[in-house]
């Protein structure tokens, strides 16, 4: 399922969070009907929390709105969020933002929440449910090969012609170790494999009493689906995966230089291990006892 509006980044102080909701709150029920108005709270990370503000039904909310730079809120422009299809209950709360934020908070513990505007004030939707994550098959070789390529060159990305290339995808797919999340229309929109690599299993920050461990690696998100949490959604999905395989821990390497990477990582709890050198570049080890997802 797809969800459409005007992102926003929040700040997770009280104050603030209150504030830029009031505001963005009053400013869309200038423009909509109150009954139309949807926001979708999700992506949060330990400072910030996403908003995006949208119409019932995917609904029309073009405009050339602007928003002056403040310390409360952030506008992302237009975006599209996938979110699960199932899992989906509702609270009656009869409420204002002020009441919702101080009362009843948007809990932690789920990964989207939908707040609705009724005649008598919000409705609350959430779910604990994160996008499907699947096994990917020898068919989407075509497909997740571009998506590597798409990746080359971005931000912190340290991949070149050579890796991942069509042959190493191909026996991750062979070997059921490629996994996936696909989009509205079936396309694969982000990637990441169990690795079997000897040289990066052998090194010594690993705990033993973690073992067997599972390495996790070519994480990649299409360009487009980027900045609206898949690459935490991810990691998440893969912890469940590699402990139904029955490892206890997962670990991977992230490049130096990627830092953007390193911020969402550190976020998810992962202990940082050491560094080291491979393949050419510099990266940081990180590591996650399984028991604790």
């Amino acid at each position: 399922m797809i969800f459409r509006g005007i992102s926003f980044r929040l700040s997770n102080e009280a104050e603030k969070q209150e504030q830029a909701l009031g505001f963005l709150w009053a400013f869309f029920a200038a423009n909509y009907s109150v009954q139309d108005i949807q926001v979708l709270a999700h992506n949060r990370t330990k400072n910030y929390i996403e908003f995006v503000f949208g119409i019932a039904d995917n609904g029309d909310i073009g405009g050339a709105f602007s928003f002056a730079e403040n310390d409360a809120f952030l506008c992302n422009g237009f975006k599209e969020v996938l979110v699960p299809d199932k899992g989906w209950k509702t609270d009656e709360f009869q409420t204002n933002w002020h009441e919702l934020l101080t009362k009843k908070g948007l809990a932690g513990d789920v990964s989207y929440q939908i707040v609705e505007g009724t005649m008598d004030g919000l409705r609350v939707k959430y779910t604990a449910q994160y996008p499907d994550l699947e096994r990917l098959q020898l068919t989407d070789l075509d497909g997740v090969t571009r998506l590597y390529h798409m990746a080359l060159g971005s931000p912190g990305c340290v991949w070149d012609d050579n890796y991942p290339d069509r042959e190493l995808i191909s026996q991750d797919l062979q070997a059921g170790d490629l996994y996936g999340i696909r989009n509205a229309k079936g396309e694969v929109i982000a990637a990441v494999a169990k690795d079997r690599d000897e040289e990066v299993d052998s090194l010594p920050f690993w705990t033993k009493e973690y073992a067997p461990g599972a390495e996790l690696a070519r994480l990649v998100v299409h360009e487009g689906w980027k900045n609206q949490g898949l690459a935490r959604v991810l990691h998440i999905q893969m912890q469940k995966e590699m402990a139904k395989r029955g490892f206890h821990s997962v670990h991977f390497l992230v490049a130096e230089v990627n830092e953007p990477a390193r911020r969402s990582y550190e976020a998810l709890e992962y202990s940082f291990r050491g560094e080291t050198d491979l393949f050419g570049h510099h990266y940081f080890c990180y590591e996650k006892r399984l028991s604790e997802v």
